[in-house]
């Protein structure tokens, strides 16, 4: 599969929208309230923060191989995982 192809961008944009759903949606809500919720959370927190750092590399680039175009699915996927890192950073 080549890493730039669409297909691919298409699986990095949605893994990017995931990502960034659990960790916004873990910073709002209290896990730990619910026992259930705290050992999923303690489950997926390190293999979504490795996620999160694949990606915005991944990200990086299939955005340079396509020549650092403005429209583009990578540079998308790129703003969503910066605008998360910014969110979660400013939250503290």
């Amino acid at each position: 599969m080549d890493i730039s192809s669409i297909k691919t961008q298409r699986i990095v944009l949605f893994l990017s929208l995931f990502n960034a759903c659990f960790w916004l949606v873990v910073q709002w809500v209290d896990v730990y309230q619910w026992k259930a919720a705290a050992a999923l959370y303690e489950l997926m927190a390190l293999f979504m923060l490795f996620l999160f750092a694949v990606l915005f590399i991944l990200s990086i680039v299939q955005w340079i191989k396509q020549k650092a175009a403005i429209r583009s699915l990578a540079l998308l996927s790129l703003a969503i995982l910066l605008i998360t890192i910014i969110i979660l950073w400013m939250r503290e």
